[in-house]
């Protein structure tokens, strides 16, 4: 049985996240790790293909265009094995917090969308641990896209031009990503997530009574709902918008049922709360510890 489906014994926590580029995740695993040690936990930091043995090879392979799907998913099962064995297992033993950007889930999705065979990928990873924590960062690959091409063009595997779906990288990287995001919507079964048995909490976030949008704004927000009733309101001619309502909603959506919504507005208690609209669109942050306490 592989051990991704086993509980581990380890002392330590080992936390990923999933997600195709541009979803976030990378960020907010950065902010969770400065949190932690700003606290005094002890942390160590792993990302995909960032071993010290084969990640060079794999990076001159690629910027050569000469992997094939196969040969690819190895490079990156090796790296996998030897971060595994240097830094992520022996980090669990020692009873530190892992925090991994990307984790065999990864390979389950990309290599799978190549059209590698999922049975045969499954088995290449079978030793590696179940985390105690995946999160998976939902997004669709037009924003994706948008994200990615504010700054730089996409990459050529990352666009999946080996595969020949597109002459356009623009258009091969939505019909790759729209691929493997597919991949990831099938592990949410396969690993039986249950969204039911999540305990969502909504922080403190600018309100109802100061978000003041324009319509195009407005248009955004709503369609990304389905139940569109009450989430804004007309005042003075302006239009103020429920950001948490429609971040509830969401989440309903998607199958929570345990949330639970802080009142504060960051506006209105900004002598609490960091507020970027108050500060005059700085770049400050505020963090959030949500506990959970057995009684």
């Amino acid at each position: 049985m592989s051990k991704l489906t086993e509980k581990h014994n380890l002392k330590g926590t080992l936390i990923c996240v999933e997600g195709i580029d541009g979803s976030g995740k990378s960020t907010q695993l950065a902010l969770l790790r400065d949190w932690l040690k700003s606290i005094g936990q002890d942390v160590i930091f792993t990302e995909w293909n960032s071993s010290e043995l084969i990640s060079q090879t794999t990076k001159l392979a690629k910027k050569k265009n000469m992997l094939s799907p196969r040969t690819f998913s190895l490079l990156h099962a090796v790296d996998f094995a030897d971060r595994l064995k240097q830094v992520i297992d022996p980090a669990l033993k020692a009873g530190f917090i892992v925090l991994a950007d990307r984790y065999a889930y990864t390979a389950f999705a990309r290599d799978v969308a190549r059209g590698v065979d999922p049975h045969w990928v499954r088995k290449v990873y079978d030793f590696a641990i179940k985390p105690d924590l995946a999160l998976y960062f939902d997004i669709n690959p037009k924003l994706s896209m948008e994200r990615i091409c504010s700054n730089r063009a996409p990459k050529f595997y990352e666009a999946g031009m080996d595969l020949k779906l597109s002459n356009d990288p623009y258009e091969s990287y939505m019909i790759f990503q729209g691929r493997v995001i597919k991949e990831y919507q099938k592990m949410v079964k396969e690993f039986n997530s249950k969204p039911e048995n999540i305990l969502a909490a909504i922080g403190p976030a600018i309100s109802k009574c100061c978000y003041n949008v324009k319509e195009d704004v407005l248009n955004q927000l709503v369609q990304t709902v389905e139940n569109k009733k009450d989430v804004y309101e007309i005042r003075n001619e302006e239009i103020f918008v429920d950001l948490k309502e429609i971040n509830r909603r969401q989440l309903i959506q998607c199958g929570v049922r345990e949330i639970d919504v802080c009142p504060y507005c960051t506006v209105c208690a900004n002598d609490k709360f960091f507020s970027y609209r108050k500060e005059h669109a700085t770049t400050n942050r505020h963090s959030a510890l949500v506990c959970l306490k057995n009684f």
